[in-house]
């Protein structure tokens, strides 16, 4: 019988309250399997919007679009002291937020991705979509998603 390995996992985070239980999932996984944790938060890459100064791209200190000091509270949020901070690793990535994320867990050999969800239904899931549904369709590898609950 096939028992799959779980050595790497990416978390996946937009740093929104919906992401915190994927994170503590993410976080208890990790610590389960002993396994690498990977968080990624992607920028969205929106076509038109070219940054002061008339270039495409800003710098590259400029593209995580998130103040350093975030990663910290992230970091807080996931327990990084409880899962050893020697087997996580933070990245960032431009573009489409599911294409990005794909991209991430192929390129990395990703074993799991655990992301959250914001748990849209009807008409603002028909009109905003879902990153998580789209990650889950061109995922090559399991796809946990996290549901926001009543506490969060």
């Amino acid at each position: 019988m096939y028992v799959p390995t779980v050595q790497k996992i990416l978390h996946a985070t937009d740093f929104s309250q919906h992401s915190v239980p994927a994170a503590q999932y993410a976080s208890l996984l990790t610590r389960k399997f002993a396994a690498e944790l990977h968080l990624l938060y992607v920028v969205e890459d929106s076509l038109g919007k070219i940054p002061d100064g008339g270039e495409l791209f800003p710098p590259p200190g400029e593209r995580i679009g998130v103040a350093p000091e975030v990663w910290p509270q992230l970091e807080a949020k996931i327990g990084v002291e409880q899962v050893g901070a020697d087997r996580v690793l933070l990245a960032t990535r431009l573009g489409v937020v599911s294409d990005q994320v794909v991209a991430y867990a192929t390129e990395c050999e990703m074993d799991m991705i655990v992301i959250g969800t914001h748990g849209r239904r009807g008409l603002a899931h028909a009109l905003m979509g879902s990153v998580a549904e789209a990650i889950v369709r061109n995922s090559t590898c399991p796809v946990l998603t996290v549901r926001p609950t009543a506490e969060n």
